[in-house]
């Protein structure tokens, strides 16, 4: 045994990264007393995305299944394992094409946060359009930036323009208001992404404010995350309540379910703007340059 191994507390966590295909490598030990972050291993390599001309969101299906929303060529993809193109999404007939802002994935539909229609368009897993689930438009609303929708059907939204996120109801009738511009607690600035946890509460990067906030599933505020963020953009939580942040400043912080412990991982020569999750796979979005980051994280207990 490594003589600097003995009379370290037990490890408790473990996070193992990997680029697909096998391009990136970083392993990170969590004692269990302690919530610092030791890097015990790093290797590097990039994979872009040269068929993509503004990458904005990404979202991961409850089989693993990975959505990607591409702006600048106005389509939602689904790719498969190694970052291939499996098909794009249909255009809905009522319109030329599609101005995804941003994707999330439950049960076997894809819902799609769309500029083009200022609504918030529902699809099947398999990229045929369902329906018209929520019209901005129709309410005087600016189209929102990030959704999220929980298993039972309620819905966030984040407009970063009115400092504000939405949350509506699984009957699509009662919405509740949070934020509003300002740095103190439950206020917001510039919000560019919603989270649920699995009880049903819900984070919310504040941009502006460089943090994460979090509300109860009514929306009362609970506890603000700092942990020296730069630019928390996407975020994602997996089932066991781990959140993971996509930090423009060229990494991804990951806070525990219990919310005590923070690691912070970097990311050189990228800019997350988005993450998604499942089970033990983390995808991280890049959009400077185009890069997708495949994480594996691994929990030993």
């Amino acid at each position: 045994m490594d003589p600097k191994r003995a009379g370290r507390p037990r490890v408790r966590d473990a996070l193992v990264l990997l680029v697909a295909p096998a391009v990136l490598f970083l392993t990170v030990w969590l004692p269990a007393a302690a919530a610092d972050v030791r890097l015990v291993e790093v290797e590097s390599r990039a994979l872009e995305l040269p068929d993509f001309v503004d990458p904005v969101a990404i979202a991961s299906g409850p089989l693993g299944e990975l959505y990607l929303g591409d702006l600048g060529r106005g389509v939602v993809v689904r790719l498969d394992s190694e970052a291939r193109i499996d098909f794009e999404f249909e255009t809905p007939s009522t319109q030329p094409d599609l101005q995804p802002l941003d994707l999330v994935a439950t049960g076997f539909q894809v819902y799609v946060l769309d500029a083009e229609s200022n609504a918030l368009l529902r699809y099947s897993n398999r990229g045929s359009y369902l329906d018209l689930l929520q019209s901005f438009a129709r309410r005087d609303i600016e189209t929102p930036h990030s959704v999220a929708v929980d298993g039972t059907g309620r819905i966030l939204l984040a407009n970063p323009a009115q400092h504000v996120v939405r949350l509506i109801d699984e009957t699509q009738q009662t919405e509740t208001v949070v934020g509003g511009f300002g740095k103190r607690a439950g206020e917001l600035t510039t919000p560019r992404s919603v989270a649920f946890a699995p009880d049903g509460a819900f984070y919310v990067a504040d941009t502006g404010n460089a943090r994460i906030q979090l509300f109860s599933g009514v929306g009362n505020f609970e506890s603000a995350l700092w942990s020296e963020l730069g630019e928390p953009r996407g975020l994602d939580a997996n089932a066991r309540g781990d959140l993971f942040v996509a930090d423009a400043s060229g990494s991804v912080h990951v806070f525990t379910a219990e919310r005590l412990q923070h690691m912070q991982l970097p990311l050189p020569e990228t800019r997350p703007i988005d993450v998604a999750v499942y089970r033990d796979t983390l995808w991280v979005l890049s959009n400077a340059p185009h890069r997708l980051v495949r994480i594996r994280v691994v929990r030993e207990e």
